[in-house]
Parts: structure tokens; C-alpha cells; sequence
């Protein structure tokens, strides 16, 4: 099924679910944390803008009428005046008032479509809808200009450049197109003097949103200054996950900085497969999946960026600084992505990060298309990543060796929505993982594990990995090593506790720590040399003959504290100077 055929598919599910009181698409959804409203059948604003979008780009003009309709209820749920003139709420059946928080993000969301159809389908408006629109969108580039977003923040950013330049050129507003410009000024220097982007390698999520945002901006915008500025930006971007894609798997190595999934999914494949071409082989014929918005998007990878994917030899090994920290040197956190790629297998890791689920710290993959496992280390609190943990690690060739260890100020399922209050959480278990996920059950049953003392022995498909934990300490309690197998995952755990719910006092414990590392197609030859005195924890070991040592608190600690006072050496010197004389 190709794309036209399979968007006029979704496009007659979506409009059977067209309800005649609102005049919008319903489906089941459940609320984030900007909602109050439950779970259940409900109209979602922005997801009715896309529908409008994708059907004009469709040329499905059967549908026409039925868009025109549901871009006409969209901008009529749009705040006109006010702290939040130009927002739109998420749901139909709940008001900008009644959420938790708006989320400025949606002026970007919804404007975004919009403009696309002005620029490309204004003749299937019917008539007056050109200036409705044309309102609805001046009205959300006031509010991002209010907003004045950092470019920190990569993906609403990159929107709000593409919304402020087209409206501004449309609509002969000068002050959005310099908005605009001044966006990209802003952006462009900062991504390159970090020499990439702070939500890095995310190729099955921010990175696939802004590359397709860059080809809108290409498509567009006339502006000499932006054009420029965005070919080198999107060359940068897809540069960026090339670097890391793995020919034998079909998966882009770890380490992400903000990634939902461990694999990408039918539709990612998909669309990365008609960006690139066929060569990549992503997907078999006759299995793809599309998005509706992906006839909307045309994502196209440049020419001389191809050849990364279509070399089944190539090897990869590298270090890269992504950024010195806040307020570089003076609070000097630097993360630091270690790649290493070979034909067979990836192993990749960040330096020091916290323990968040978008942030992929240590991930190996394994395997080919078929047939393949993502290992990725985890630290779970009552079964969801723990945001508050911070995982050091020590990386050279296919050896990783990681300190875990805790923060009692920061947040618990998110860095810093839902902050530990008083250093205290109610848990019912605590404990360090080792994911191996398998695309398939098969995948999975064709592992085979050897448990030793705190570790084990594993072999992916004829390739050897060791997994081990060398020391873990939780005061009064008695952490214990377990192995579990569960649907298409394999755990490897240190349990730190696990039993009735209780309340930890994060702040009262004088110790909270493990040491674990994972070999890929190698074996650590000795295990680590452990000490501690009155504050720190160090771990030294020989890697692949680099000296390595990793120096740690051991108790629980504010934020700043135990971040800072993480320290990372290669041979002797810190890990930013060994990457820095090397570059």
C-alpha cells in the first residue's frame, strides 16, 4: 500500500469519527499532566488540525468540505484575549481555565498546519476561510513572541521560526519575519557552538520532528538569512543521527537524549526509508506505515548525507563533547557522548546523566532487522525510570562502567515536574536495570544467559555480553541480584529494596550506590578496584587499556552537590581534557 492509498485509508476512519455536535475528530486518549480531564473518548484539538492539513495535501476532495469544517471549530476554540490570546487547549471538552497549565507549545502545533495550507492548498478554501486562518495565525505568532521561548528548547523553537517567517512574509508583517531571524540567529549559535543539539541523536522523536520542520522552513521561506542559516542547521541534524545509525540493525545507537521508544516503530522506518531511499532497507515492501501528516512533511535527506546508511562495514568510534554545562566553568558538568559501532553491535553512553525515560544513559544494540535486542540501563522506582538517580559512566571501546548514585531535590517520574518534596518518597521497590529488549518474543527466546555472582554471561545471536554488578550498598538495607524474563524483555537487576510500601528518607540514609558494568563481544579482565572514605565512593579499572576511574558520592544528596561532585578520568585526566587534547 503506498502513501496516497493508505492516507485516503486513515482519512475515512478519521471522518467516520466526525461527530456532527462538534464537527471534530474523537478518539481515545489519555490526558498528560497539563490536563485535568480523565481518560475516554475526546476531541483533540491539534489532532484535528492535522487531519485538516493531511486531507488537503491528500487531494482527496471528498473531503474538502468536511476539513474547511473542522479548521473553522479548531480556531473558534482559540483564546482571542488575555495571558493566553492565541493558545488552544488540548481537548474540545476542556477550556484553557480548566487544564492544570496551558501548554504554549499548542500555538505552535496548531499554527504550524495552518500555514501549511495557506501556502500550498489555499484554493481548496472555501470562501472567508483564508482570513480566518490568516487571524488565527497572527494571533499565535503575538503569543510566541510573548512566550520568547529559549532556543534551549529545540523543537517549539524551531516551529515558531518556520510560523513567524511565513506568516510574516504572507501576510507583509516585517516584524515576525525579524522575529524570526533573530530566532534563528539565537539557535544557529548556540547549536553551533555546542557543534550539535541539546536534544541529541533523537532520530525516532525531536530530531524526526525538526528535520521535518527544516524541510517546511526550505519550502517556504524565502528569507536569504534563514534559508542559509537552516540548510546548515538540517545538514548538522542529519548528520547527527547518521553518525549514529547501525546498518545491521536498522536502529540508531545510544547514546539519546530524549527518545520515548528503545526501537523505532513501523511508521519511523518508514519515513526514514522514503527520506533516504531504498538502499537503506528499513522496511520490507508492503509493510510500511504511514502518518497522515507524512504527506504533509515529504522528509528528503540530503544528497552527501546518504552514505551513512547504506554501508554495512562501516565502524564508528568516537567522543564528542555536547555541551561544558551552566555557567561553564564554574559549574563544569560536560556531557559527553562515547560512541563505538561495529558491524555486529553498538554500545554508546553519556558521560553523566540522570535517570529520567527520555534519557537513553547506556544502550547497546545487537542483532539484525529481523532479529534484534536493545540493552539499555535503567533505574526504576515502583516500576517507572527514576528521575532522581544519576548514572556516571566510564566508556572506552565495548566497555562501560557505571556508578549509580542518588539526588534528594530533584524529581521523581520527571526531572522536575513532580520534585521530591523533603527528600522522601513512598516506594514499594528500588532497584538498577538492565533492560534487554527484543523487538520480537523470538528475538528474545534466541538469548541465552549464564548467571555468576551479582552478573551473568549472555550470548545475542553469537555475540558474547557481560553484565555485571560489583557493589551496591543501601543503608539498613541488603540489596540482592536478580534476573527476570517478561513478555519480549530480559531484566538484569540489583534490587535495592523491594517489599511494602514504605517512606525512604533519601536525605537520612548514609549510603545509596551501585557499580555495574556491561561488556559487549568482550570481558573485563579484572574487576574494578572499590574504596570509599568519609564522602566519596571510587572505582578505578583498567578498560581496554585505558585507566579509568570514576569518583562518586555515595549518599543521597542535593542536586548541585552530587552532580558536581562527580568526577570522571582517563588516564589520569578529566574526561573533558582527554576529549578536548583529542579533538
Amino acid at each position: 500500500m503506498n502513501m496516497q492509498e493508505y492516507v485516503r485509508k486513515a482519512l475515512e476512519e478519521k471522518y467516520r469519527n466526525v461527530d456532527k455536535e462538534t464537527g471534530l475528530y474523537s478518539s481515545y486518549l489519555r490526558p498528560n499532566y497539563h490536563s485535568n480531564i480523565k481518560p475516554g473518548v475526546l476531541h483533540m484539538i491539534r489532532d484535528n488540525t492535522y487531519l485538516a492539513a493531511s486531507t488537503f495535501g491528500s487531494c482527496f476532495e471528498e473531503y474538502y468540505a468536511d476539513a474547511n469544517e473542522i479548521i473553522r471549530k479548531v480556531i473558534s476554540c482559540q483564546c482571542t484575549s488575555g495571558e493566553c490570546a492565541g493558545l488552544w487547549p488540548y481537548f474540545y471538552e476542556e477550556s484553557l481555565e480548566e487544564m492544570v497549565a496551558p501548554d504554549w507549545n499548542m500555538a505552535d502545533f496548531n499554527a504550524y498546519p495552518m500555514l501549511v495550507i495557506l501556502k500550498e492548498h489555499k484554493d481548496k478554501l472555501e470562501s472567508g476561510m483564508f482570513d480566518i486562518i490568516k487571524e488565527a495565525c497572527i494571533l499565535a505568532c503575538k503569543a510566541i513572541i510573548r512566550r520568547n521561548l529559549t532556543p534551549l528548547y529545540t523543537n517549539p523553537t524551531v516551529m515558531e521560526i518556520y510560523i513567524l517567517a511565513v506568516c510574516g512574509e504572507l501576510f507583509n508583517i516585517p516584524k515576525f519575519v525579524e522575529c524570526s531571524k533573530n530566532k534563528v540567529r539565537k539557535f544557529y549559535f548556540l547549536t553551533m557552538k555546542n557543534g550539535t543539539y541539546a536534544e541529541y541523536n533523537c532520530a525516532g522523536g525531536y530530531t524526526k520532528l525538526i528535520l521535518e520542520m527544516y524541510g517546511l522552513i526550505l519550502r517556504h521561506v524565502n528569507d536569504g538569512y534563514i534559508i542559509e542559516r537552516i540548510n546548515e542547521l538540517n545538514n548538522l541534524a542529519w548528520t547527527m543521527i547518521a553518525e549514529h545509525y547501525h546498518y545491521a540493525t536498522g536502529e540508531f545507537a545510544g547514546p539519546k537524549s530524549r527518545e520515548y521508544t528503545n526501537f523505532l516503530n513501523k511508521n519511523e522506518q518508514t519515513v526514514y526509508q522514503m527520506a533516504i531511499g531504498d538502499r537503506v532497507n528499513l522496511i520490507k515492501k508492503g509493510e510500511e506505515v504511514y502518518n497522515r501528516m507524512d504527506i504533509v512533511h515529504s522528509l528528503k535527506c540530503p544528497e552527501k548525507i546518504k552514505h551513512y546508511f547504506t554501508d554495512p562495514n562501516r565502524e564508528t568510534e568516537f567522543r564528542r563533547i555536547l555541551t561544558y554545562g551552566h555557567c561553564y566553568p564554574y559549574l563544569q558538568w560536560p556531557l559527553i557522548d562515547t560512541q563505538y559501532i561495529k558491524p555486529q553491535y553498538t554500545l554508546g553512553s553519556f558521560n553523566g546523566m540522570d535517570g529520567w525515560n527520555q534519557h537513553m544513559n547506556v544502550v547497546s544494540y545487537i542483532g539484525d532487522k529481523n532479529k534484534k535486542i536493545c540493552i539499555r540501563m535503567r533505574v526504576y522506582h515502583d516500576g517507572y525510570d527514576f528521575a532522581a538517580a544519576f548514572l556516571s559512566t566510564a566508556q572506552e571501546k565495548g566497555t562501560a562502567m557505571t556508578v549509580v548514585n542518588f539526588r534528594t531535590d530533584k524529581g521523581d517520574t520527571h526531572d522536575n515536574l513532580d520534585p521530591i518534596i523533603d527528600a522522601k518518597i513512598k516506594a514499594k521497590d528500588l532497584r538498577v536495570r538492565y533492560q534487554i529488549e527484543g523487538n520480537t518474543k523470538d528475538a528474545i527466546d534466541e538469548i541465552t544467559i549464564s548467571e555468576c555472582e551479582n552478573g551473568c554471561m549472555i550470548d545475542a545471536f553469537g555475540v558474547p555480553v557481560e553484565i555485571k554488578y560489583h557493589y551496591a550498598e543501601m543503608s539498613s538495607g541488603k540489596p540482592y541480584f536478580e534476573i527476570v524474563k517478561e513478555g519480549n524483555s530480559i531484566f538484569v537487576d540489583m534490587v535495592l529494596y523491594s517489599g511494602d510500601e514504605k517512606i525512604i528518607d533519601l536525605d537520612a540514609l548514609q549510603s545509596l550506590v551501585t557499580v555495574s558494568h556491561i561488556s559487549v563481544n568482550e570481558k573485563m579482565k579484572n574487576n574494578p578496584e572499590i574504596s570509599k572514605d568519609s564522602k566519596f565512593i571510587y572505582v578505578k579499572n583498567k578498560i581496554n587499556g585505558i585507566d579509568a576511574e570514576i569518583k562518586s558520592l555515595y549518599k543521597p544528596d542535593i542536586n548541585i552537590t552530587s552532580v558536581l561532585s562527580n568526577e570522571i578520568k582517563l588516564n589520569g585526566e578529566s574526561i573533558i581534557q582527554y576529549v578536548e587534547e583529542r579533538v
